[in-house]
């Protein structure tokens, strides 16, 4: 057996062009046999992230990392979904765990979805969403990664996955604020395949991120969604405005009607946090501005019930408007 003390050097220097990340093949390539693996595996020096790809010296990854071992895992024509930077720090850092949307052209076998290593930023271990798409997806560089559009992923999960699956895409995409309309319309008019399913897995109303805001929670999300879907007056999405000099950012709010709606967590039970709360809403009815709050719980048991009364608040102030 070879001595991995004088040789790992050389090991190091391969990881280095690719974020810190190794495969297997490219172990190989070094010399090292699959018992010389497992035993810089079990030594640490290198941490299995992904099917054939590790990480040098690392119990934990980096966002970069992630990208990389993905890439690495699903083939030298892989692509990551997001349009922006900011869209792939958005696509890894989900309300749980982390979510990667990579592109495997056709021929390429899809690996395993969970990473075997935690991201360092949340200790959780991401998630990858393996989407098969044709080799022909255009491709640009964002932060030296290959990258396609999040429209373009959706459309490909339309003509090869379950209605069921698709649909859970979307509204992961619309919660986090991915789903850019001049996209979606620019894939929907290609008449690709997978192009009607996408038209019927799509909300019947308007896009949640066609607003001002994003939604925070999921939560809240499920409750503008239901909102939307009801038919009722799109609201801003966390949109701060200043009452007196004090800053207020309300999860929904209707300014023009003055209702605002506050999605609450079991944190705000707390006695301290609780008092916190009535002196806003207490503020804030001095300027005329009502404050619907809906514990979570409430929203996850019964939406259609908290549409509901969202719904008649609206009503009514519509009705004391017009008087």
């Amino acid at each position: 057996m070879r001595d991995h003390n004088n040789d790992i050097g050389e090991l190091v220097a391969v990881a280095t062009t690719n974020d810190g990340c190794i495969t297997t093949s490219q172990l190989y390539e070094l010399g090292y046999d699959p018992h010389e693996i497992g035993e810089l595996a079990r030594r640490g020096i290198i941490r299995r992230v992904l099917t054939s790809v590790y990480v040098v010296a690392g119990r934990t990854i980096t966002q970069p990392q992630a990208y990389r071992a993905a890439l690495l895992a699903a083939g030298p024509q892989a692509h990551l979904f997001g349009r922006t930077a900011l869209d792939h720090q958005h696509i890894a850092k989900p309300h749980r765990e982390g979510h990667l949307w990579i592109g495997v052209t056709k021929g390429q076998p899809r690996p395993r979805r969970r990473m075997q290593t935690a991201l360092s930023d949340s200790g959780r271990s991401p998630l990858v969403h393996f989407v098969r798409c044709p080799s022909s997806a255009p491709v640009t560089t964002v932060d030296d990664l290959p990258t396609s559009t999040i429209a373009r992923a959706l459309v490909d999960v339309a003509a090869r996955e379950p209605a069921t699956r698709l649909k859970a895409y979307v509204r992961e995409a619309d919660f986090r604020g991915l789903l850019h309309t001049d996209d979606l319309w620019r894939e929907l008019d290609l008449a690709r395949p997978g192009t009607a399913a996408l038209k019927r897995a799509l909300p019947a109303g308007p896009l949640a991120t066609a607003f001002g805001g994003t939604a925070e929670s999921r939560a809240e999300y499920r409750l503008l969604r239901a909102l939307l879907d009801r038919g009722v007056e799109p609201p801003a999405v966390n949109d701060t405005r200043f009452f007196d000099g004090r800053e207020v950012r309300p999860d929904l709010a209707w300014w023009l009607l003055g209702v605002i709606v506050e999605v609450d967590g079991p944190h705000h039970e707390r006695p301290a946090r609780k008092a916190e709360d009535e002196e806003r809403d207490a503020f804030l009815a001095k300027f005329g501005i009502r404050t619907l709050r809906i514990p979570t719980r409430e929203v996850r048991r019964d939406p259609s019930g908290c549409v509901d009364v969202v719904e008649s608040t609206l009503a009514e102030r519509r009705a004391r408007s017009r008087a």
